[in-house]
């Protein structure tokens, strides 16, 4: 059985500080608000700011702040709020135009509990959403009875904030990953324990079957589903006109990567492989019928012993052309009582073959947290955002690891093949400070960055409050300003 505490971890409640309102498209829920003052204007006319999306008072696992990008260059926000009180969570859904200003945000009924977990847009400008809900769950229109334990639903948004699609995962299912092709296809991915289903159509899988899976909605409902031991930390489709991503007719290719243990199974398609001793990193490429395609592995490492699940390897994807870059932790011997996780960048190519070639590695920071995010710029150069120990020194040598030091937020630039150009390193302090990126997006010179921060957070002209609780952020940044060369 799933529970919200597997995705949550109590942190000290001081105060409550209401949100300052700000006038949004719909009415209800209070407003995220915007601090600091512009620091330079962007190629596209906006600014870089830094906006407060509420407390949350305890920080949940990796997959509780999501992205997605709209048509406009603007940006769509899911997370959770912290209900007055401590009376459990809201969820928090959000919508950003490419200036930064607000154009609705979702107003949930007072009573209902639960979290965004996964966002992706939609090729008419919409949005599809995974929540995970506790009890009765209801949007406008929209119900569904309470069911015991902890559900998940998928929802679909117009481009103007309107619920227009309600359908409940059927089972114990938690997703986590969602994602859409051109072609109104949307892809899920998480895991599941005694069955699962979606909408009308329910399975329940062979007895030992992995407990992951991976499935593909089309217009006419469920179109695949597939159990898999490959837990995946990201699902992206990739654009057609390569050989390998993109098969050059327009139809994009699904993109898992993720993490496995002992032995890589599909579909009850098992690879001779197995993991050596602790979690094995692969990448999956699956056509629009769920057939796999072409895989990579990019590395292993033993099971991290601190972080709050930081035992999830895999920490983001990024694509150009038929290139993919993953960025992933790997754990290193050191003398300190803690492990210390590396972030190191796998780049691969693909081609009409199998295996992905030219599977290359480097570091792109040591002793890191638990999560990085990462981009691709119209130039190739691969933007990081990550946890770095303060004296931290990009293409410098390794810090001591006898010693102990803060981690803070930092943004990092680097060529495709390692070297390192920029970075531009944020101070978090406080009583307890304690601050992370989660998720991004790059968008026309925009870079969009969700996180969060304990204490306060200030880098490129910019600063949050300090309550002494959790907050959630949004970061809009003009990159090539942030990143510029030789800074």
């Amino acid at each position: 059985m799933f529970s919200l505490s597997m995705f949550s971890m109590p942190m000290p409640l001081t105060s409550f500080l209401p949100l300052m309102a700000l006038a949004a498209a719909c009415g209800g829920t209070p407003d995220p608000t915007k601090s600091g003052t512009a620091s330079g204007t962007a190629a596209d006319g906006g600014a870089t700011a830094l906006f407060d999306l509420g407390p949350v008072d305890r920080i949940s696992s990796d997959n509780y702040a999501d992205l997605a990008p709209s048509a406009d260059g603007g940006v769509l926000v899911g997370s959770f709020r912290a209900r007055k009180g401590n009376g459990g969570d809201v969820p928090l859904l959000t919508a950003f135009d490419a200036s930064g200003d607000t154009l609705w945000s979702a107003d949930f009924a007072p009573d209902v509990s639960g979290r965004i977990m996964a966002l992706a847009a939609d090729p008419a400008g919409g949005f599809w959403a995974a929540v995970v809900h506790e009890g009765a769950f209801a949007y406008g229109e929209h119900r569904l009875p309470p069911r015991p334990g902890i559900r998940t639903a998928l929802m679909h948004w117009t481009p103007e904030g309107r619920c227009d699609g309600l359908w409940p995962f059927r089972g114990q299912v938690l997703v986590t990953q969602l994602a859409a092709d051109a072609q109104g296809r949307v892809y899920a991915a998480g895991n599941w324990t005694d069955s699962i289903g979606l909408g009308a159509e329910a399975w329940k899988p062979e007895a030992g079957s992995a407990s992951a899976f991976v499935l593909c909605r089309g217009s006419e409902g469920v179109a695949w589903w597939k159990t898999t031991s490959l837990e995946a930390r990201r699902l992206v489709v990739g654009r057609s006109g390569g050989p390998g991503i993109g098969d050059g007719t327009g139809e994009g290719r699904l993109i898992v990567a993720g993490s496995f243990r002992e032995a890589l199974r599909v579909d009850g398609r098992s690879w001779p492989e197995k993991a050596s001793g602790g979690q094995e990193g692969v990448v999956l490429v699956l056509d629009a019928d769920g057939a796999v395609l072409q895989s990579a592995r990019f590395g292993s490492s033993t099971q991290p012993g601190y972080g709050y699940r930081s035992r999830e390897a895999v920490a983001d994807i990024a694509l150009r052309g038929d290139s993919l870059y993953v960025a992933w932790l790997a754990e290193r011997s050191g003398a300190r009582a803690k492990p210390v996780l590396d972030l190191r960048i796998s780049a691969m190519a693909f081609s009409s073959g199998t295996e992905a070639e030219a599977n290359r590695s480097f570091t792109a920071a040591e002793d890191v947290g638990t999560t990085a995010v990462m981009a691709c710029s119209p130039e190739g150069d691969l933007l990081l955002a990550v946890n770095v120990p303060e004296e931290h020194q990009v293409g410098g040598p390794p810090p001591d690891l006898q010693e102990t030091y803060q981690r803070v937020p930092a943004l990092m630039r680097f060529r495709p093949g390692g070297q390192a150009i920029a970075r531009q390193r944020f101070r978090n302090t406080g009583a307890d400070p304690f601050a992370q990126f989660r998720r991004g997006y790059l968008q026309n010179g925009t870079w969009w960055l969700s996180g969060h921060a304990r204490g306060a957070l200030s880098g490129l002209g910019q600063a949050s409050m300090d309550d002494g609780r959790h907050h959630l952020l949004l970061l809009r940044a003009d990159w090539r300003e942030a990143l510029a060369s030789g800074r």
